[in-house]
């Protein structure tokens, strides 16, 4: 049961599917049946005293996902399906601080994924999932090499170039979440269906670079495992 105010009237906080709030309005018993029935926000005018149905002037129709209450029963939040505005004033969100690109991973990835199309540096490596896994290799080896101080900028760089290769080949953040969610965040899962060497055995795997990393491989080998790596001369590993 909801606990309308002395006007019969709730605050409803309404939020897109990556948790970004898009604003907040005022329902009444009728905008509620409504929103219910049609599965589209219709929200209470407090200045026109009337039921609206969001976006019926501006086409920015919001589309209901599911809609909860809080503890008391007395604030609603309704999550909804639509990269259409929401603010009357055409931007995303009523609210000037958030933006679309800090509110998680997953409205970071729709920002990269929404230049796909364009000649931009990101948009041709989207459309060419097999260059954005090269430049995962690449930013990988940075990662490894790059001092303490240069980890944040270096991360960031894989990570960027990780969400261009999932969007290139129509993989979401909510299917590589929905992933984890059936392991139940337990990485051993997947660790249990590999095959991994014995622990007692002498072999050491390495991966030599391409030639662009030459000598960074080779000061890895011989500083961090203490293996000297010998280059025949005219021959590009």
């Amino acid at each position: 049961m909801i606990n309308f105010d002395g006007n019969g009237i709730v605050s409803s906080i309404i939020q897109d599917l990556n948790g970004l709030v898009k604003g907040l309005c005022y329902m009444n018993r009728e905008s509620i049946e409504q929103t219910c029935k049609t599965r589209k926000l219709y929200r209470y005018s407090r200045k026109l005293r009337k039921v609206i149905m969001k976006g019926a002037t501006s086409g920015d129709v919001q589309h209901i996902v599911r809609i909860s209450l809080d503890c008391d029963m007395d604030a609603m939040l309704i999550i909804v399906d639509s990269q259409k505005s929401f603010c009357h004033a055409g931007k995303y969100s009523c609210f000037s601080l958030p933006t679309s690109i800090k509110a998680n991973l997953a409205t970071l990835a729709e920002h990269i994924k929404s230049r796909i199309n364009q000649d931009s540096y990101s948009g041709r490596i989207q459309r060419n999932p097999q260059l954005a896994l090269a430049k995962i290799m690449e930013e990988f080896w940075e990662v490894v090499v790059a001092p303490q101080d240069n980890q944040v900028s270096e991360c960031s760089d894989l990570l960027v170039h990780l969400i261009m290769y999932l969007n290139g080949n129509g993989i979401s953040i909510e299917d590589i979440f929905n992933e984890l969610h059936a392991r139940r965040w337990a990485p051993k899962r997947s660790v249990e269906n590999t095959k991994i060497p014995d622990e007692k055995s002498n072999e050491i795997i390495i991966c030599i670079s391409a030639s662009k990393y030459p000598d960074k491989t080779d000061e890895f080998a011989e500083e961090q495992l203490g293996i000297k790596i010998t280059r025949h001369s005219g021959r590009n590993l």
